[in-house]
């Protein structure tokens, strides 16, 4: 969210106002973030395949209408085979290549955007049991793998997991 704000903040100060701004497509729904973007005045729509079928042009309007694509966390290899089955995996590397809008997330949201993440997806089939796995193929906009809550117990398996791989370098976030 403060990095929102800090784009909010350098679209206003480049003369961009957030009035102007009323596309805005919410990937996971969460009403702490519906919340916090109600403060900016965006205007949010949510694509929530899991629930609801969408026609491909109903998924097209939604994308096109968007200024920034949020994407929320969860298990990021079953959104990853969601996003397939619905083509939106090649619809928005189209959008990054078009430069057609802002691409962001946290945690799976993030990951979804380098070739491979450190993921707790396993744990999703496991439960209880918090095993850490690759995440492969992703969309690979960032050639580079990435591991979000670096922070968290059990992530400093990512160091191992990344030696072991050797062939990316890494980033991480808190």
């Amino acid at each position: 969210i403060d990095s929102l704000r800090i784009l909010a903040d350098a679209l206003a100060d480049s003369g961009v106002s957030i009035r102007e701004m009323d596309g805005f497509y919410l990937g996971f729904i969460i009403p702490l973030i519906g919340k916090e973007f109600d403060l900016l005045k965006c205007e949010i729509k949510s694509l929530c395949l899991c629930s609801k079928s969408y026609e491909a042009k109903e998924i097209d309007s939604l994308l096109s209408w968007a200024d920034i694509i949020y994407v929320g966390g969860g298990d990021t290899i079953f959104m990853m085979q969601v996003w397939r089955q619905n083509g939106l995996d090649k619809k928005l590397k189209r959008i990054y290549e078009k430069d057609l809008a802002v691409l962001t997330g946290i945690s799976a949201g993030a990951i979804c955007w380098f070739n491979c993440g450190h993921s707790d997806s396993e744990s999703f089939e496991k439960e209880g049991n918090w095993n850490y796995c690759w995440a492969n193929e992703m969309l690979d906009i960032f050639h580079i793998a990435f591991c979000p809550h670096y922070n968290e117990d059990g992530r400093n398996s990512f160091d191992e997991m990344l030696a072991e791989k050797n062939k990316f370098k890494g980033v991480q976030a808190l």
